[in-house]
């Protein structure tokens, strides 16, 4: 489980993540570049081998990012929030960034660092990791490599006009000793990624910590699987927020969403797994998803650990109906609403309502606490 990877087939075989596909690609051209996200993340997490899903999604993060939400001018500074709470999160997860290994590190910050070589789908594994190099223009190969340490030595960043810059990483091999060079690239809007490596002490303190533990899943309700002898890839729907014992974790894809494997199994004895990343550190992680804590394979965004079905069985079926499928119903309360959507971008408030305001014009107004309006 903890090995191998998935093959490069787009969305077009997998119905319900084309569906999805599809709608995103519609926003993107209609330029509702939250919808387009959201509707791509959604191909994407049921169809994680989809390499066209992972270019449009890219495009629409990167058009998106240079948008921040304004204040109209007619509202009262007073009234407005700048930003919502976050999502409801677990008292448990509070003291993840107590935690030095999970704390987010850009490129400058790696020196010192190890990672791990990540495995890799069987129909790229005869091209190595192409970004990571024994000596100019030659790349290492995959299967000398897969599964071994290597400790970042020293960085150095230079500047791409209009388009960003790389940081030029010189690597030891922890084991031999080998030096390497490799290259992470500074997209416009993201930090610097280096695709195929995960951060090894982020994999080793989540395993130490969470091994054994009980998860209540809050990502797409998709655990996926992967059958290592024949390369294929498939996977399960499980209700949101269901119970997910945690029987290991260890690499990941390394595709630069989430490269944490945690491998998990149901109550009733399916296994599988989720990636994940604990601190954003080398993924496409925006840098206010990272201080909203919003980004969807955030290991907070994906997980918590208290069985919120369990403490709220008395709420009527159609409230989780509504959660189950990312929508808001009349007269939802904002904790509701926060388990079922990301946070807004602004909340404004007076006496007795609120209105949750997101881009494009969406919203979602309470009174007396209860959603009694809503364009979403």
């Amino acid at each position: 489980m903890c090995t191998g990877s998935p093959g490069l087939s787009e969305p077009g075989d997998n119905p319900e993540a084309a569906a999805h596909y599809l709608a995103g690609v519609r926003a993107y051209r209609e330029g509702d570049l939250d919808l387009a996200i959201a509707e791509l993340r959604k191909a994407l997490a049921l169809k994680p081998d989809s390499a066209d899903t992972k270019d449009r999604l890219l495009d629409a993060l990167l058009a998106n990012y240079d948008e921040p939400t304004s204040k109209k001018p007619d509202q009262p500074a007073s009234q407005l929030t700048a930003r919502a709470p976050a999502l409801p999160q677990p008292e448990d997860f509070a003291d993840l960034k107590d935690e030095i290994a999970f704390r987010f590190r850009s490129p400058d910050n790696w020196q010192g660092m190890r990672f791990v070589f990540c495995p890799r789908p069987r129909g790229l594994q005869s091209y190595g990791y192409q970004l990571i190099y024994r000596s100019p223009g030659e790349s290492v190969g995959y299967a000398s490599y897969v599964g071994r340490m290597v400790t970042i030595t020293g960085v150095d960043y230079k500047t791409i006009k209009d388009t960003g810059g790389v940081y030029h990483l010189t690597l030891r091999m922890d084991d031999s000793g080998e030096r390497l060079t490799g290259e992470a690239y500074d997209v416009k809007g993201h930090y610097g990624q280096l695709m195929d490596l995960a951060p090894a002490d982020e994999i080793e303190q989540a395993k130490r910590r969470f091994t054994g533990k009980t998860l209540y899943y809050r990502g797409s309700g998709r655990i996926q699987t992967y059958d290592e002898q024949s390369g294929t890839e498939s996977g399960f729907v499980v209700p949101r927020y269901s119970p997910l014992t945690v029987s290991n974790v260890c690499a990941g894809w390394g595709m630069l969403l989430g490269s944490v494997r945690f491998v998990v199994k149901t109550p009733d004895g399916r296994s599988g797994y989720v990636d994940v990343t604990m601190s954003g550190t080398n993924t496409f992680i925006l840098p206010r998803e990272l201080d909203e804590e919003s980004y969807p394979y955030l290991f907070k965004c994906t997980f918590l650990d208290r069985d919120i079905r369990k403490a709220h069985a008395d709420w009527p079926p159609e409230i989780w109906q509504a959660i189950e499928k990312y929508s808001v119903v009349a007269g939802m309360t904002p904790e509701q609403v926060g388990y079922s959507l990301r946070p807004p971008d602004s909340i404004r408030r007076t006496e007795s309502t609120e209105r949750w305001e997101y881009s494009r014009g969406r919203f979602i107004e309470y009174e007396n606490g209860k959603v009694v309006r809503f364009s979403y």
